[in-house]
């Protein structure tokens, strides 16, 4: 007898569209039909959504849902839609563990909820995305000064360790690049 498998996350889709079924009720038919068309490339300016991305829609929907309690996703006007939005900026709607989300997390929650709310109805919700959606900050990336990457030169016993770090820093290559790469790839000046 096999033992039965342990998902540590739940991958499926037909188990998060009865998650969805559930919270939406009536409106879970509008529901498919935006998600199977932004699958096709209708709601997403000619781009299809991948299982990853369906997924996110689906937890963006069901998140909104059980946010907004007995409401339907139709009847939200502006006031809902700023509630939810200062709830997910203050944290106060949390993730599965427990957790705020992230600002990438909150803006794609955002769109997908925008998406669906245009597709419904563009006429109530045309403008909305405007001021709805988060901005997230630019992430400005950690580098090494050039007097750094000089200590660490300075700082090597051997000349393997002073060609290891020379090639890294010319190349602009992670160590695990640089483990990666062949005799084949070298091309001399």
């Amino acid at each position: 007898m096999t033992p039965k498998k342990i998902e540590l996350q739940n991958l499926r889709l037909d188990t998060r569209y009865e998650g969805l079924k559930k919270v939406s009720g009536s409106e879970f038919s509008k529901i498919k039909k935006f998600i199977d068309g932004a699958k096709n490339g209708e709601n997403s300016k000619g781009t299809d959504i991948s299982e990853n991305t369906e997924r996110k829609y689906i937890d963006a929907l069901c998140m909104a849902y059980k946010h907004i309690k007995k409401k339907k996703l139709s009847e939200l006007n502006k006031i809902d839609l700023t509630n939810l939005k200062q709830d997910l900026k203050k944290g106060k709607i949390t993730s599965r563990f427990k957790q705020p989300y992230s600002l990438t997390s909150q803006r794609e929650m955002e769109l997908v909820l925008i998406k669906f709310l245009k597709f419904i109805s563009p006429e109530k919700y045309g403008g909305f995305k405007s001021w709805f959606v988060v901005k997230v900050p630019k992430k400005s990336v950690e580098y090494l000064e050039e007097e750094e990457i000089m200590k660490l030169y300075n700082a090597c016993k051997s000349n393997q360790e002073r060609f290891l770090i020379c090639v890294l820093f010319d190349a602009g290559c992670r160590a695990g690049e640089f483990l990666n790469i062949r005799f084949g790839d070298l091309q001399e000046p």
